[in-house]
């Protein structure tokens, strides 16, 4: 399975960890940062932004939420080039010598594009090997709770037996005797 924020580098493109203060110096990066910068290392982060991204950069970083605001900016890579990047922005805590600092975390969108492609592959494979068998299947997300059976015909139709919370169906099972 595909990792969406595994830090890695694929095709010039990157997903980066950094640490800026509050006057956009960048206090720390991480080794894919240089896939962006280069040996040209800018200190001031917004440097790196399109200039008609900024003051939307910096109005996100007044504005981000304790689980992080994403943004979406255009970034100058060592090329030249600009890329479309996600960026989420985190608080990084106050420091005592550079003040509010934010933890930024970027991904180039052709990276995400990548992977979303890679996904949809692997979906229509896993579509293919379950359409070749009849068995009853479920499927369980233990974080919303969401317990459903179900059975593919053909790869292209579900028959849905269930679908519901757990609970819901162990109680009707306990209640109709028919756990068996």
């Amino acid at each position: 399975m595909v990792d969406l924020f595994k830090t890695e580098t694929v095709n010039d493109t990157v997903n980066s960890d950094i640490l800026i203060d509050e006057t956009m110096s960048i206090v720390t990066a991480d080794e894919n940062f240089e896939a962006i910068s280069g040996n040209n290392a800018l200190f001031i982060y917004t440097r790196y932004i399109h200039p008609d991204d900024v003051s939307r950069f910096t109005e996100a970083l007044k504005d981000y939420a304790e689980s992080g605001k994403y943004i979406v900016v255009r970034m100058l890579y060592q090329t030249g080039e600009y890329h479309w990047m996600l960026t989420r922005i985190t608080d990084g805590g106050v420091s005592e010598t550079r003040g509010h600092m934010y933890d930024i975390n970027i991904m180039d969108a052709a990276l995400i594009t990548t992977q979303i492609d890679n996904l949809n592959s692997q979906i229509e494979r896993y579509s293919s090997y379950l359409g070749m068998c009849e068995n009853v299947l479920f499927s369980y997300d233990i974080l919303n709770d969401d317990f459903n059976i179900f059975m593919t015909s053909d790869g292209h139709q579900t028959l849905s037996f269930y679908h519901g919370t757990l609970n819901a169906w162990e109680e009707d099972k306990i209640k109709t005797d028919a756990l068996g």
